[in-house]
C-alpha cells in the first residue's frame, strides 16, 4: 500500500513549485489539484477537504488520461512534460498503481494515427500548443507515428504503466448518457464524438471500479488523472455539485 506520508509529500511538492517555479505552477495546478477528476469525491462538508493531507491512502489505482500520458512520455511541450514527469515519479515512489484504460490506449493511438495528415498544418520551426505541433518540432515522421502505435503496449509497460482492458467499452460504439453528452458539449464544444465517448467512458468506469460513493479521497481506491481543465470543470460542476449524479448515484 501507499506509505502514510504520500499525500503530505505531494502537497509539499506543489507548494514548493508555487514558490520556486512560478512559470510551471499553473500547469502543476491543472495536473494535480484541478485534475484528479475524482472530485467525483463529493464530500458532504467542504471543510473535510482541508483534512486530507493529514490522512493516509490505502491501495490506490491512478488511471491516466490521454494528455497526461503524452506528457509523461515526453511527447508534448516541455512546460507540460516536466511537471507531469515529476508528479508521475512521485506517484510511483509512493506505490500508487499507475494504469491506463484500454480504451485510453485506443484514444492515444487514434490521435497519433492522425499525425501524418495533421502535421502538415504546423511548421517544424515554431511550436504551438498542440500534440501534433510538438511531435513535428521533435522531428517525428509518419514512420515514427506507425512505430509508436505498433509498440504502444511495450512503451507503456517500460514506463511502469499497466493497461486495464475492458471488453464492454468500444469507443466507436459506445453510447453515453444522452443528457451528459449534451452537457459536456457545453464545456468542450470542439471535441469530436470519439474523444467525447472516451471522456464519458473514463468517468463512468472510474465510478464502476469504486463500487460505492466516496466521501474521503484517501478511501477512493481509484482516481482518474487528467490535465484537461474542461473535463475537470464538467465533472466537478455537473457531477460533483449535484446530490443525484450518474457518477455517485
Amino acid at each position: 500500500g501507499v506509505q502514510t506520508c504520500a499525500l503530505p509529500i505531494l502537497v509539499e511538492y506543489i507548494e514548493s513549485a508555487k514558490r520556486q517555479k512560478p512559470d510551471e505552477y499553473k500547469t502543476l495546478e491543472n495536473l494535480f489539484f484541478g485534475s484528479i477528476i475524482s472530485v467525483l469525491l463529493l464530500v458532504d462538508k467542504p471543510e473535510e477537504i482541508t483534512k486530507i493531507k493529514d490522512e493516509s491512502f490505502g491501495h490506490c489505482q491512478v488511471f491516466l488520461d490521454t494528455n497526461f500520458v503524452f506528457s509523461v512520455l515526453g511527447l508534448d511541450m516541455d512546460v507540460f512534460n516536466k511537471p507531469a514527469e515529476e508528479l508521475f515519479n512521485l506517484l510511483k515512489k509512493y506505490d500508487f498503481d499507475l494504469k491506463v484504460f484500454g480504451f485510453t490506449v485506443d484514444e492515444i493511438c487514434r490521435v497519433v494515427n492522425s499525425y501524418p495528415e495533421e502535421s502538415r498544418r504546423y511548421p517544424a520551426s515554431i511550436q504551438v500548443s498542440t500534440i501534433y505541433s510538438s511531435l513535428k518540432v521533435k522531428g517525428w515522421s509518419s514512420t515514427d507515428a506507425r512505430q509508436f502505435i505498433i509498440n504502444i503496449e511495450q512503451i507503456l509497460q517500460q514506463k511502469g504503466i499497466t493497461i486495464e482492458w475492458f471488453k464492454d467499452v468500444d469507443l466507436a460504439k459506445y453510447k453515453p448518457d444522452e443528457k451528459l453528452e449534451n452537457v459536456i458539449k457545453l464545456y468542450k464544444p470542439h471535441q469530436n464524438s470519439f474523444s467525447r465517448n472516451h471522456d464519458l467512458a473514463a468517468l463512468a468506469k472510474t465510478k464502476e471500479l469504486r463500487k460505492k460513493t466516496i466521501r474521503r479521497i484517501e478511501d477512493s481506491g481509484v482516481l482518474f488523472l487528467t490535465s484537461d481543465v474542461g473535463l475537470h470543470k464538467f465533472d466537478f460542476i455537473e457531477e460533483g455539485d449535484r446530490k443525484s449524479t450518474r457518477l455517485n448515484s
